[in-house]
């Protein structure tokens, strides 16, 4: 029964520590710089109309969300299939960077904080294969 104790008892930290060890070359290699910045300058809008990025199946898109005006806005990623997500809300003040897993395609961005995106706080997002 002891021996059968601290056999388990092995397998158990080998497969802990396996876990924790990344061999080089093993799995893919996904680039740290943003592919999206979004920024918000002010009431009810973004700072463009429409975007452009790149994305990998395996790494995402990797986003940079900026909050320049004085009320919280958020930005939320809305596709074809009409299900929003990525959703991230900012207070005043704040940036966040955040990776989406969104395939090619094109995109609405908007604000859901009541009356933003009906005053004109959305844009279109086209992500291409990079």
């Amino acid at each position: 029964m002891r021996s059968r104790l601290s056999a388990r008892f092995f397998v158990a930290i080998a497969l802990t520590a396996g876990a924790f060890i990344a061999l080089p070359g093993c799995g893919p290699t996904c680039p740290s710089a943003v592919n999206l910045t979004v920024l918000v300058p002010a009431i009810y809008r973004y700072d463009r109309q429409s975007y452009d990025a790149t994305a990998t199946a395996s790494c995402g898109l990797v986003v940079r969300f900026e909050n320049h005006d004085t009320q919280s806005h958020s930005l939320v990623f809305l596709g074809d299939n009409g299900q929003p997500f990525g959703r991230r809300l900012l207070p005043p003040g704040v940036g966040k960077t955040y990776t989406v897993s969104a395939p090619v395609g094109s995109y609405l961005l908007y604000c859901d904080v009541p009356g933003h995106q009906q005053n004109g706080q959305q844009a279109t997002l086209t992500i291409t294969k990079g």
